[in-house]
């Protein structure tokens, strides 16, 4: 279940609240508060210190990040990997990634990804919890797209508007 709140949409699971929100360009998910309404059975710090992350994180940036800095770093972060060493802190510095980042102050706090990153952690945590997410996404994105459309209003209201359109004129 999606909800409206003052500055952000957030998405009810189990009982959890997972906060989304969009800058200019981009859709964010708070992936502190996925793994936590997931109960919390992995942590990211794991996800991050898998190889198949690393090459998505890396794929991700390569398409959408022109200041992305990493591909030739990857076989070094992947060493860190083999140790459970990678952090997202480190990730973000040594790469230039744009698609994950921590916020430690304000009022929502934790680690945020871009919706496609999000999207393959919640595919980590559990396939149930992915499709949900999948599933809310299309349904908000669908509400947005009739909040900027007629589709929401009744026929006298679009009458309306074409009167006051053409009285405009």
């Amino acid at each position: 279940k999606i909800i409206m709140s003052e500055t952000n949409l957030v998405i009810q699971y189990q009982g959890s609240q997972i906060g989304l929100y969009s800058d200019e360009r981009h859709d964010y998910i708070n992936l502190t508060q996925m793994a936590v309404a997931n109960g919390n059975r992995k942590s990211i710090k794991k996800w991050m210190n898998t190889k198949q992350t690393v090459l998505f994180l890396s794929a991700w940036e390569s398409k959408n990040n022109p200041k992305y800095a990493g591909a030739e770093k990857v076989p070094s972060i992947l060493e860190k990997v083999k140790k459970a060493e990678l952090y997202i802190q480190d990730w973000i510095e040594q790469t230039n990634a744009i698609g994950i980042f921590s916020r430690v102050r304000g009022a929502s706090p934790g680690t945020w990804a871009h919706l496609d990153i999000a999207i393959k952690f919640a595919g980590w945590l559990s396939p149930e919890f992915e499709l949900y997410l999948i599933e809310e996404i299309q349904r908000l994105k669908k509400i947005e797209h009739q909040k900027n459309s007629f589709e929401l209003l009744n026929h006298e209201q679009i009458l309306a508007i074409v009167r006051l359109k053409r009285s405009e004129e």
